[in-house]
């Protein structure tokens, strides 16, 4: 199949037209998908500081701490559209399917650019927009960091291209090449990668590596330094890298390679697809994708010695993923489909290549052949992306797609339990939270949400012994004592309800709760100045807490009669 002649805008038009369909087909079903119980309440719900575009509420955004990490100008995308959409999360997913549909057209334009190939350039685009990898970060509203840091990342990689060209525009292009660098970083951390690419560029370009490449690239590695600098001087070294002192760095290197190798066969075999793996390892498998890392390096550095676009593609992977290997922090999940948005690029284009090689051998069954099974692959993906993007309709059906893969997965119970709570369907709440329990026996919040569904199910009884539980698992629990206490206050055991309440105080002293509801218990056996001395700290706490203010008043009023 020949290559397509640049001068051809028509033909482009079209061939841009075609991926524009193709990834709305995928995705468009995710319109209609609603928020997430999975980090979507403390992205967007719950987020005071999204609520307003006011100089404070964005200065806000820029130098505090909102969600355990710090992409400031992810969070600005989700104020602007609360300011203009509130609540309504087909805004929300409107945006992230456009942002990837947009990223899908750079990747056609920055691979054609790189390879002067428009052919390769259709298929990498094709395959990057409707990968069912991709689904993840796309119908996620919280994954908009990924789908927004890629967007600056192309627009940074284009115009570093463009720089190195000999045209006017070049001039222009290099300036541009730093904003859109520091715009990704403030997207997503990720973008931290961004000079490595750039000597990869260099790499496939020149055919080899230069000294003064690297050396060229390091005002790149003082913006992310100082950028790294500034992250955890924001939120702090512990929350940055939470676990990570709980696992010695060889550990960590040892599942970095078996995540490093199942993201590899994810993109050949998307399946199964779920927002959190929880699989069995043993160090049989881990040492195993360590050989097998060893084995493929080997035999690219042989085979393909003289192709600087396969050693290219393969280091655009590894420069791109290893941020979010366990290197620096262990994840919960062994690998998470959305880290895979940037690296798959470096797939797609190997992929694309690989074919393109093969219908130029002048075998015509076996360039039938290739043809047919890139349209049945590409077909199979499509429609696996189409499903896919519906299991993310709604919390029931993630968390139901998690645990038919993984029936263990500890989280998948505890989230599709309170997405049941919420929607006030008690008794199969109960179902999960008890399957929770039964996973994870040693962990105390499978006892505490058990408890408190059976509170409110004026369950008593039930409800103090699970709560009991949960303080024997962890007897720092102060929730749990304050709910304990809760059901001691209702049953007119007042003794064992201060007993519990001055115990979650002495875990949480700045436990607002806990002195309104000891206040309220005081009050109801009618010790007046101790209930006035638990009011009176609910207003230090919470000054426009206007109950214990009332509280107050009525206790003053009752002393006075």
């Amino acid at each position: 199949m020949p290559a397509l002649p640049y001068s051809s805008r028509t033909r482009e038009l079209f061939l841009l037209l075609i991926i524009l369909i193709a990834t709305f087909f995928c995705f468009y079903p995710a319109l209609n998908n609603d928020f997430v119980n999975w980090d979507d309440n403390e992205y967007v719900l719950e987020n005071e500081a999204i609520r307003s575009l006011s100089p404070q509420h964005v200065k806000k955004i820029f130098t505090t701490n909102l969600t355990g990490k710090y992409h400031p100008l992810t969070m600005l995308s989700y104020a602007l559209e609360y300011r203009f959409f509130g609540l309504n999360p087909k805004a929300y997913h409107a945006t992230n399917m456009a942002l990837h549909i947009l990223n899908t057209l750079l990747v056609f334009v920055f691979v054609r650019i790189l390879l002067a190939n428009a052919e390769i350039a259709l298929m990498a685009a094709l395959l990057f927009g409707v990968h069912p990898l991709q689904v993840e970060p796309v119908a996620w509203i919280s994954s908009r960091k990924d789908v927004l840091f890629m967007f600056f990342y192309l627009l940074g990689l284009m115009s570093y291209l463009q720089s190195l060209s000999k045209t006017p525009a070049a001039r222009y292009a290099k300036p541009l090449t730093y904003v859109c660098f520091i715009l990704s970083l403030l997207s997503k951390a990720t973008a931290v990668t961004f000079g490595l690419v750039l000597i990869a560029i260099d790499y496939y370009r020149e055919k080899g590596f230069r000294r003064s490449s690297v050396i060229e690239k390091w005002p790149f590695f003082l913006i992310a330094f100082l950028h790294g600098i500034f992250t955890l001087r924001i939120i702090g070294q512990v929350e940055a890298f939470p676990n990570t002192a709980m696992y010695p760095f060889w550990e960590r290197v040892l599942y970095s390679a078996l995540a490093f190798v199942m993201y590899i066969i994810k993109v050949v075999i998307p399946y199964p697809l779920t927002c959190y793996y929880a699989p069995t390892i043993t160090w049989t498998i881990v040492i195993l994708s360590v050989l097998l890392i060893v084995l493929g390096a080997v035999l690219i550095a042989v085979t393909f010695r003289r192709s600087a676009l396969v050693k290219f593609c393969f280091l655009f992977y590894a420069f791109t993923i290893w941020p979010v290997l366990h290197l620096f922090q262990m994840n919960d999940s062994i690998i998470y489909e959305r880290f895979m948005y940037l690296p798959s690029l470096g797939f797609f284009i190997l992929i694309a290549y690989a074919l393109q090689r093969g219908m130029q051998k002048n075998i015509y069954w076996l360039k039938g052949l290739i043809i047919f099974i890139f349209i049945i692959w590409l077909g199979a993906l499509v429609r696996l992306s189409h499903q896919q993007t519906r299991i993310w309709q709604n919390s029931g059906c993630l968390w139901s797609n998690v645990i038919r893969f993984f029936p263990n997965a500890y989280l998948a119970y505890n989230n599709m339990g309170v997405y049941l709570e919420e929607q006030h369907r008690f008794d199969e709440a109960i179902v999960y939270f008890m399957k929770m329990i039964e996973v994870q026996p040693d962990l105390a919040d499978g006892y505490f949400k058990l408890a408190n569904i059976l509170a409110l199910k004026f369950d008593r009884t039930g409800s103090i012994r699970y709560y009991s539980k949960a303080i024997e698992h962890n007897p720092q629990h102060f929730e749990a004592y304050n709910n304990r206490a809760n059901q001691y206050l209702m049953s007119g055991m007042y003794d064992l309800a201060l007993k519990d309440y001055t115990k979650a105080l002495e875990s949480n002293d700045s436990y607002a709760n806990a002195y309104v509801n000891r206040g309220m218990c005081y009050y109801a056996m009618k010790n007046y100045p101790k209930a006035l001395e638990d009011f009176k700290k609910v207003l230090s706490l919470e000054p426009r807490n206007q109950s214990a203010q009332d509280k107050i008043n009525e206790i003053i009023n009752e002393q006075l009669r």
